[in-house]
């Protein structure tokens, strides 16, 4: 598994790295996913307390447990980021040498993404795509394996789902 998972990785990568435009689009996309998801989640709190939504506590608690969930995991599971572990993968984003599974920022937009749709329906799916683009910029840029975009993305599923499904 870690081989394919490293596999991926160059692959994706070095794709990136060869073509001007594939990189200008990653860099692009980790820096306006950020912002993108910041400022849909804070639009989704204000539309929840403001309209004293039914289900404004898990619109606060279940992006909450998914990132106290995923910091859990990284504090008993220290993986190297790709940058950091192989000599050949270089960032093409300024970042910390911190560890890389889950990833937060998959993590982060899925579960936004799911508790737009549980709150606000099905007009809020298309962030869903957008969250796994999201995933794949973070490979491409070098700083995270599939595997971790992966699971970050799981994670994010599964404490929306458990949440959300009764």
């Amino acid at each position: 598994m870690q081989e394919l998972d490293r596999w991926l990785l160059e692959t994706i990568y070095n794709k990136t790295k060869k073509s001007p435009r594939l990189k200008q689009w990653a860099i692009h996309m980790n820096r306006l996913s950020k912002v993108l998801f910041n400022g849909v989640y804070l639009f989704l709190l204000i539309y929840v307390l403001v309209t004293r939504h039914p289900e404004w506590l898990k619109a606060l608690g279940v992006p909450l447990t998914a990132y106290l969930s995923a910091r859990t995991i990284r504090f008993f599971y220290q993986r190297q980021r790709p940058f950091v572990a192989l000599s050949q993968i270089q960032s093409l984003i300024p970042h910390k040498a911190e560890a890389s599974f889950p990833s937060m920022h998959a993590m982060s937009s899925m579960v936004i993404s799911l508790t737009c749709y549980f709150i606000l329906g099905t007009w809020t799916l298309w962030l869903i795509p957008v969250a796994l683009l999201t995933a794949l910029s973070r490979v491409m840029v070098g700083v995270h394996y599939p595997s971790d975009t992966g699971g970050g993305a799981l994670l994010g599923m599964l404490v929306s789902l458990v949440a959300f499904i009764p």
